[in-house]
């Protein structure tokens, strides 16, 4: 593994963790440092799918205390 991929790899665990922590603020912190080693466009692609997992980790952890319902109700209203 290059350098480049292992720090990829902690500015994802370090945004992880502050994802985990405050719920949000994840792919802030992968906007700050991402664009220092690739295009923006590529960026905001990597980040985008780090959040992604971050957040589908995070709804399969707490799947048993969801309200369903309110979330369809929720959703519409977005809609």
């Amino acid at each position: 593994m290059n350098m480049t991929g292992l720090f990829v790899g902690l500015i994802a665990v370090a945004a992880g963790i502050l994802q985990g922590v405050t719920g949000m603020g994840g792919g802030l912190i992968q906007m700050l440092v991402l664009p220092l080693f690739f295009p923006v466009q590529l960026a905001s692609a990597i980040a985008g799918c780090a959040c992604l997992f971050l957040t589908a980790a995070m709804a399969f952890q707490y799947r048993k205390k969801a309200n369903v319902p309110m979330m369809a109700v929720m959703f519409v209203m977005m809609v």
